[in-house]
């Protein structure tokens, strides 16, 4: 992270549903409680909501589904896997439009912003728009192995195999998430 906050490795800005708007490194601190270590796996800011209610001693939403998860493993335990992972799948919203999904090392991209041709920012606003002529909706979403290429600059090609088997995997996580 640089002097001005910014990831310059990472596309994308505050507001967007690429990395240089998501991925934000977090710190907990609570004196002899929280254990220290380093949790390589994303998490989300609607994680904090459940894990909020589970330290005030509260059972959590039992009416509706949300998509938030309590960290209270990954924040307590001594030792966690790093390959734990506290998401199968993270969902992407922009207002209440799906823009993108993340499932392991892998993103999905359905929709993307168009930017002003002279940077990584939508019509000189501050948050891109979540759909209409500022958007790109992708007739063959955009696939990236975030691992390999964090910084979302080379789609995996729509025609391969990992693409096809990835893809279904994904949209079919989408569709019955929509539910």
């Amino acid at each position: 992270v640089t002097e001005d906050g910014k990831m310059h490795y990472l596309t994308g800005g505050k507001g967007q549903n690429w990395e240089g708007g998501i991925r934000v490194p977090t710190f907990a601190y609570w004196a002899n409680k929280i254990s220290k270590k380093v949790y390589s796996h994303p998490v989300s800011l609607m994680d904090f909501y459940p894990t909020m209610l589970k330290l005030a001693g509260h059972d959590g939403v039992q009416d509706r589904i949300i998509d938030g998860k309590d960290l209270s493993k990954i924040l307590f335990s001594e030792s966690i896997e790093n390959e734990d992972r506290i998401h199968t799948f993270l969902y992407h919203w922009c207002g209440n439009i799906l823009h993108a999904v993340r499932h392991g090392d892998y993103k999905l991209h359905y929709i993307t912003p168009i930017w002003d041709s002279d940077g990584e920012h939508c019509d000189t606003l501050v948050i891109c728009q979540c759909y209409g002529r500022r958007v790109q909706y992708h007739e063959k979403p955009l696939l990236f192995n975030m691992r390999l290429d964090p910084g979302e600059k080379s789609p995996i090609d729509t025609e391969s195999e990992e693409y096809g088997v990835i893809f279904s995997i994904i949209n079919n996580a989408r569709l019955e998430h929509e539910k």
